[in-house]
């Protein structure tokens, strides 16, 4: 994976904070944390060049 991409992922990260500080709805805030979760989730597999037994 190039750092192009690994910019992206980390960006949508902070931009998810952001929508999660700013939101006063708890449904919306529940969304927003649940779509960073899968975001640095898949982040470590994404980043390895072999997948290993350890990351899954």
């Amino acid at each position: 994976m190039n750092g192009t991409n690994l910019n992206l992922l980390i960006g949508l990260a902070m931009g998810l904070n952001l929508i999660a500080l700013g939101s006063s709805r708890l449904p919306s805030l529940i969304r927003a944390v649940s779509v960073q979760g899968m975001v640095l989730g898949v982040m470590p597999l994404l980043l390895e060049h072999e997948l290993h037994w350890r990351l899954l």
